[in-house]
């Protein structure tokens, strides 16, 4: 290779493309291959990094040891660090993803308390260990690695990402949120996951979401969600996303989150995931101005009557035109009011032309006819998404609400075309026969996933069923739950399906038999397709 060849490949802007196609194995040969390489090769391959042993190992050789009585640990000298090169390299981290423990040859130990100790300690000055760090997520903080999280927080942090474990204390959660205070403000996604519930881990919180004017993305327990955190957060012209526990119902208090708004507040939100009450969401959507939301996701226990939703599907309609995304969970506590859902009253939303994903959970399954599917595919044409009570109690399906005709499955798919995933609970009963010298009805072409649930009954025909999904749905990945159907790549595992069975209350029986019908008929339908396409070529 010539000189000036050479000179092209020192190009810093060349040198960094070209990393950008190569694995570790390569940029760590490139980095010790050629002194202009270097840079760029040190920069690849210390940029995200999945654990604190390398950056440790920086100072010293980690060793395990086990005391008496006490788990075997990573422990670290510090005696004679070289601070200097420590900085060469911890400049270039800008994402860490980390915990407690390190994986080292194999070998996944908790680091030693002392460890964190030293390094506060001996470190030759309080600035951040990792100068240049944008993103940080630790998993399981602990009363021992809580100050540790403090010497990694840089100036130019981003993304804060940080769980504690279930036996740390809320003084040190609140001891660790008073020092993060002041030191976030460029951090544009935080998220929490804490076990508990303390009104002085909320103020410390709603402390640090004051002096956080970019946070755009913002991810906590629902049960931190009390009026010191709304008044943080309302007035915020940055915050997009806003998330809370979402499948797990409140520890604390049933009503979920006593959701709020004042005149101005939440103006910029786009989505937001919530565990609260229909009347407590319905009044924030009812507030001045009325967010612009893109995506819902709702969950509560305290659905009193199928009326309840079909006045949040009103006022969300009518506040939200422009929604992509809906996902109600929506239960109640007590079962003699409990009712089932009808289309009509999720009717509203037909307003929403954009929705492309609207997922509902519900104790019953919905019941819907052909003209209801029509009426579906007209007002949202770009629907991708679809699951409505796919997985109810089936202690509660009954012959006044036995689930969707299969039948309209055909309906469906000429309506629906860009569904990508379905979820149903089907009726049984009259399942069409489907001829094989006969005319293919409309399928399925880019349905990936179909979650078919069914209920029990005397009409069940499992060729029939088996025939008309493998049909409809050619070369997808199938599942289910009462009766459950699985066509996909991954080995079957029938204990996990025996469980799921039992807790259902569920025949399974007939599961083993359908799984290889499935895969047939699909089989014998793309072959015949494909043969009916080469004679329509043929002269």
């Amino acid at each position: 290779m010539t000189g000036a060849a050479f000179r092209v490949l020192e190009i810093p802007e060349l040198v960094h493309n070209i990393l950008d196609l190569a694995d570790q194995r390569t940029i760590a040969v490139a980095a010790r291959t050629r002194r202009a390489w270097n840079p760029s090769s040190l920069d690849k391959l210390w940029r995200s990094m999945e654990s604190l042993a390398p950056v440790l190992q920086l100072l010293g050789d980690l060793r395990s040891i086990a005391e008496i009585g006490h788990p075997e640990k990573w422990v670290l000298s510090l005696d004679d660090s070289d601070w200097t090169r420590f900085k060469i390299y911890a400049s270039r981290i800008r994402e860490l993803r980390c915990s407690d423990a390190a994986m080292i040859n194999g070998k996944c130990l908790l680091i030693a308390p002392s460890v964190f100790n030293q390094v506060a300690l001996y470190r030759p000055s309080h600035e951040a260990l990792l100068p240049n760090l944008k993103s940080l997520h630790w998993t399981g903080i602990t009363h021992d690695s809580a100050p540790a999280v403090l010497m990694l927080v840089s100036p130019s942090i981003e993304v804060l990402r940080i769980s504690f474990k279930q036996h740390t204390t809320a003084d040190v959660q609140v001891t660790l949120f008073k020092h993060l205070y002041g030191r976030l403000s460029g951090v544009v996604d935080l998220g929490i996951a804490s076990p508990f519930r303390s009104h002085d881990i909320t103020r410390a919180v709603a402390r640090c979401l004051q002096s956080m004017p970019k946070l755009a993305e913002l991810s906590l327990p629902q049960y931190y969600l009390y009026d010191a955190i709304l008044r943080a957060l309302g007035p915020s012209i940055s915050l997009r996303v806003l998330i809370t526990d979402y499948h797990t119902p409140s520890l604390y208090d049933n009503d979920g989150m006593r959701f709020y708004s004042e005149e101005g507040w939440f103006s910029s939100l786009e989505s937001i995931t919530i565990n609260a009450s229909p009347r407590s969401f319905t009044s924030f959507l009812s507030s001045s101005p009325r967010p612009k939301l893109q995506s819902v996701r709702l969950s509560t226990r305290r659905l009193a009557n199928p009326s309840e939703l079909r006045h949040l599907c009103s006022i969300l309609a009518d506040s939200c035109p422009a929604v992509l995304a809906l996902a109600f969970v929506l239960y109640s506590d007590d079962d003699a009011q409990s009712q089932p859902i009808i289309f009509d009253d999720i009717r509203p939303l037909l307003a929403c032309s954009q929705l492309e994903s609207l997922e509902i959970t519900h104790d019953y399954p919905m019941t819907l006819n052909d003209a209801e599917i029509e009426e579906m595919g007209a007002a949202w044409q770009g629907m991708g998404n679809l699951d409505l009570c796919s997985e109810p109690y089936i202690e509660k399906v009954t012959n006044e609400t036995p689930g969707t005709p299969i039948a309209v499955l055909a309906t469906m798919a000429r309506v629906m075309p860009a569904l990508t995933y379905l979820g149903l609970y089907f009726s049984p009963e009259s399942i069409p026969t489907i001829s094989r010298s006969g005319p293919v009805p409309q399928q399925f072409l880019t349905l990936e996933t179909i979650s078919v649930g069914t209920s029990n009954g005397p009409a069940l025909e499992e060729e029939n069923m088996a025939v008309f999904l493998g049909v409809m749905c050619p070369s997808i990945q199938i599942e289910s739950f009462a009766l459950v159907w699985y066509k996909t790549g991954n080995p079957l595992r029938f204990a996990d399906l025996a469980r799921k069975a039992t807790q259902h209350s569920g025949s399974w029986a007939r599961v083993q038999k359908l799984v290889w019908m499935m895969d047939l008929c699909a089989t014998v339908v793309q072959r015949r397709n494909k043969s009916r396409l080469e004679d329509n070529r043929a002269p």
